[in-house]
């Protein structure tokens, strides 16, 4: 999972999502023709943020890396540092992702939250 031609840290495999509490990690928020925004971590393959406004986009990423990251623990996964934003527009760069309909790209910080993972009783 830390392997990348960018350096990328990674931590020691965290035991909860309690421990990654307040890590941001960097979000590319693609601007669609359509005028719908996606949400993609460019240090993780589990899931892509979507809204309609850039704010849905972030809050729906919120959730997708909560969720990657608890998949992650559950697996024993060594879980990567949040990259810098110079590291993670680098990483974009090596994915093929089709860029026909992107109007617009920016950037944005993605804290995790753990309450958005709901324990069963």
């Amino acid at each position: 999972m830390c392997q990348s031609e960018v350096q990328l840290s990674c931590s020691s495999t965290s035991s909860s999502l309690e421990e990654l509490r307040g890590k941001q990690y960097p979000v590319c928020l693609r601007r669609r023709s359509d005028g719908t925004v996606s949400a993609i971590f460019s240090q993780f393959s589990f899931g892509t943020g979507t809204g309609e406004t850039e704010e849905e986009a972030t809050e729906d990423a919120g959730y997708i890396l909560a969720w990657g990251l608890h998949y992650y623990i559950e697996a024993g996964e060594d879980i990567p540092e949040p990259a810098s934003l110079q590291a993670a527009e680098a990483i974009m760069k090596d994915w093929d992702v089709d860029d026909s309909n992107v109007v617009s790209v920016s950037w944005a910080q993605v804290e995790v939250k753990p309450e958005f993972i709901e324990e069963d009783p």
